[in-house]
């Protein structure tokens, strides 16, 4: 499996037990056993909330904020075969895919993991449903140019993440957070649900929410 295909429903733990690589366990997000659930209360939901720019100048460069998601500069996560072999399936949408891939040690503690963490970030939107659009207002010119500019080039209705006023769609979003817990508690989903749930992530805490899982298990 090189790239999933558009049309094709994949059951996760097919995804999962499909990567060749294999995990490395000495880093700071992995979780030996997920749990079953994670219980978050709406005090804990708003704290893991999100409101910064996720594209920024570097310098040298422009893009990701390294403090938002320093898992994908890790040597012993971002760095390694199978993190890109996962996000790879997506063309490189889902670094939340490429994370629970590297951070329990089995396929089928793979998908729980996956399960939780998609959840849980789901349960943050569902808390606070202007939190989407707040955190797209607080992006600034150039990183909310670049949401933009990305967005445009997906040809696909269902890969788009934004208006095509360049807005978030609260109605679209709210259809698509019903959609992504059906898909997540039946295992199953399309190619374009990693990439709503990693948009969906940019404005949550991933490494506090991952603290959270690894307090849980």
């Amino acid at each position: 499996m090189t790239v999933l295909d558009p049309e094709h429903a994949y059951p996760l733990s097919e995804i999962f037990g499909g990567l060749r690589h294999p995990v490395r366990e000495d880093h700071d997000y992995f979780v030996a056993a997920p749990p079953r659930a994670l219980l978050i209360d709406a005090t804990q939901l708003r704290r893991l909330e999100v409101r910064r720019p996720f594209f920024i100048d570097h310098g040298w460069s422009f893009g990701p904020d390294r403090d938002l998601v320093p898992f994908v500069w890790d040597d012993r996560v971002g760095g390694e075969p199978r993190f890109s072999e996962a996000e790879a399936l997506t063309d490189y949408d889902s670094g939340s895919l490429g994370l629970a891939a590297m951070s329990a040690p089995t396929a089928e503690s793979q998908v729980q993991l996956y399960r939780v963490l998609g959840q849980a970030i789901i349960q943050v939107h569902q808390n606070n449903r202007d939190l989407l659009a707040e955190w797209f207002d607080a992006q600034g010119a150039s990183s909310a140019d670049a949401f933009v500019y990305f967005d445009r080039q997906r040809p696909s209705a269902q890969e788009k993440l934004l208006a095509p006023d360049g807005t978030v769609d609260r109605v679209v979003w709210d259809a698509r957070l019903d959609e992504l817990t059906a898909c997540l508690t039946v295992g199953s989903v399309h190619k374009h649900h990693f990439r709503w749930v990693e948009f969906l992530a940019h404005s949550v805490n991933i490494p506090e929410l991952m603290r959270l899982i690894q307090a849980a298990a």
